[in-house]
């Protein structure tokens, strides 16, 4: 399908005129394009790296700074891009690979749901260029799609695709709940209008979709509601102090994910001893208050599983659909490893694997 235009009789000007309540977010002129992938010197992959580091905020780091990731906070990110602490490769995991394999496929998919009986009204365009924000300068912006419907043609929509075998996140978007970390990365360019050269250039969307993929033989899941102005100002405002953080080397207070636990392995340590003022003994309570209701938890959580293991060898069943099956994995037995070492004179492999550990914080 040709970049048709479907807003005849509106120039480019008064389109950027309009919604004038906005203007604080999406600014009052075009996205600025930063790199074009279509140019065969540009390289997404060297481009996608070196925008890792320095004071600029793409999409998917928006739920860090935001503090809803699973993965890392606003600590961790501030250390990468410092360069004070390494950025995670996953270029290599599955859900990243296939979802490179699967975009255009899954964008086709999306056509067709989205069109209903009339699946050649609706068209997602993939724009092949990087954006920079016109206004809010450290935002930058890469999309996955943009939705245009002939039956509706002011209605402009923002298009997220994710693959995922995630039992939580799967539940979720059946439930047409958009997880709160996409949600925030879909915000995030839900903040730059339509850039040129497509359908509405100009204009602000409306609304935005999170398209979901599985697998190659089960339909996308698709998930759409109307853009929340409200936090795509918090979002805004929670990345300028995070931008502000960046040029001042001011890091941002770490949280308990993975990343900022990670990252915080990157600081030094000095040798010196002091004694706890206030701030530490407040933490230190917090901490072991954690721990106990953590502990608490836990418990609780494995009764209910031994009473759900019961009922089900009551009744003679190894699977109770959405509920629970039974399950084996295979793990290393380190006591038979070295019963087999020894038998062969190996021994001595046990203490040449051994490695000291990055140092860790131990409460007592």
């Amino acid at each position: 399908m040709d970049r048709t235009e479907f807003f005849e009789g509106i120039d480019l000007d008064e389109r950027i005129k309009g919604d004038p309540e906005i203007h604080d977010i999406v600014g009052t002129e075009l996205p600025i394009m930063e790199f074009d992938f279509n140019d065969p010197t540009v390289d997404f992959d060297v481009v996608r790296k070196t925008m890792q580091y320095g004071n600029t905020v793409g999409g998917s780091e928006a739920a860090n700074i935001m503090g809803v990731s699973q993965y890392g906070g606003a600590f961790s990110s501030y250390s990468q891009k410092m360069g004070l602490a390494p950025v995670p490769d996953i270029s290599d995991k599955d859900p990243v690979k296939l979802g490179k394999l699967y975009e255009d496929i899954v964008r086709q998919e999306a056509e067709l749901f989205l069109g209903g009986d009339n699946p050649d009204d609706v068209h997602i365009y993939k724009p092949n260029e990087m954006y920079r924000h016109p206004v809010h300068n450290w935002m930058t912006a890469s999309l996955d799609g943009i939705i245009h419907d002939r039956k509706s043609p002011y209605d402009r929509g923002l298009c997220e695709i994710k693959t995922t075998d995630s039992y939580q996140r799967l539940s979720q978007v059946r439930k047409g709940i958009i997880p709160e970390d996409w949600l925030m990365q879909m915000h995030h360019y839900a903040c730059f209008r339509i850039p040129e050269g497509y359908p509405g250039a100009g204009l602000p969307f409306t609304y935005v979709s999170l398209v979901v993929k599985q697998s190659v033989t089960k339909p996308c899941i698709v998930v759409t509601q109307p853009v929340d102005w409200d936090l795509c100002r918090r979002i805004i405002e929670a990345e300028r102090e995070f931008v502000q953080r960046l040029e001042t080397s001011d890091p941002p207070a770490p949280n308990g994910t993975e990343g900022d636990t990670e990252a915080l392995k990157s600081l030094p340590m000095g040798e010196g001893v002091i004694e706890a003022d206030d701030s530490y003994r407040d933490l230190h309570e917090a901490a072991k208050h954690a721990k106990k209701m953590r502990e608490e938890y836990a418990s609780e959580h494995q009764e209910c599983v031994n009473m759900i293991r019961k009922k089900m060898s009551d009744q003679n069943v190894n699977k109770v659909l959405g509920i629970a099956s039974m399950q084996t994995r295979k793990g290393m037995n380190n006591t038979m490893l070295k019963d087999k070492l020894r038998v062969h004179g190996l021994v001595h492999l046990m203490d040449e694997c051994k490695v000291e550990g990055k140092p860790f914080i131990k409460l007592t």
